[in-house]
């Protein structure tokens, strides 16, 4: 949940995730999420007004302007956590800046003892993920008195999240793939305007080669080297301004 969080001076907003801190719980999720502590250690079974933030805490100006250190205090919603673990980096921004505090640590602070956002199921089977996922949405169905295709609730399995997110891929891809196609075209017609140009200015070249006995296959031979040239040398400084502002 989006939460108010004070540094010394500062006060920014960032999402503040409850975890369980039973080891079990911790390990399931620590492998079903990839996160690992870089500095200090994870939440504890017992923990009270602790927290595990993101990795850009600790770096100066990523988040606050001062970085956050194991053993300091923050505040969250007015209260305040001691900092027991940094996580390593994973790369999203809106995890790298998220924290992590006990679950009913979370409860408590947002006035929701009864509920949750989210739950996380592992099946014992690979095979059986997809009728796992169809039963816990049956009974939750049943529980909640809700109809079928009414739900107010979602049940994905990493194979529908994976599928949405190739779809995004492909789609980022194909936008790609037709900006590099518009770039050589527009690329293209630039060379055949550039050569077009020097063509009609060598006029009187291409007259004096021709007299002294040069085939047409041999001037045309000329020119498309020249144009290899130049749009190699086009190529290879829009690689470098490319990597140099990457």
């Amino acid at each position: 949940m989006t939460s108010s969080v004070k540094h010394g001076n500062e006060v920014k907003y960032t999402t503040v995730t409850g975890l369980p801190t039973e080891k079990n719980d911790i390990d399931f999720f620590k492998t079903m999420q990839n996160i690992q502590i870089q500095q200090g250690r994870y939440l504890q079974p017992g923990d009270t007004n602790k927290a595990n933030v993101g990795s850009m805490f600790a770096n100066p100006k990523d988040f606050f302007q001062k970085p956050v250190r194991i053993g300091d205090k923050i505040e969250i919603n007015g209260r305040e956590f001691e900092v027991v673990g940094i996580m390593a980096p994973i790369g999203n921004p809106s995890d790298d800046t998220s924290i992590a505090i006990p679950l009913d640590e979370a409860r408590s602070l947002f006035g929701r003892k009864d509920q949750l956002d989210m739950i996380i199921a592992q099946a014992n089977d690979a095979e059986e993920v997809d009728s796992v996922a169809s039963a816990i949405k049956r009974n939750l169905r049943k529980y909640r008195g809700l109809q079928e295709g009414k739900e107010d609730f979602s049940v994905d399995t990493s194979k529908q999240l994976m599928d949405s997110f190739n779809v995004i891929l492909n789609a980022v891809q194909f936008v790609i793939l037709g900006i590099a196609a518009i770039s050589l075209i527009v690329g293209g017609i630039g060379i055949m305007n550039t050569m077009y140009t020097s063509v009609l200015e060598r006029t009187k070249d291409i007259g004096i080669m021709k007299a002294v006995g040069a085939k047409n296959s041999d001037i045309l031979l000329i020119f498309l080297m020249e144009a290899g040239l130049l749009g190699l040398a086009g190529g290879a400084i829009g690689l470098g301004l490319g990597v140099l502002l990457a």
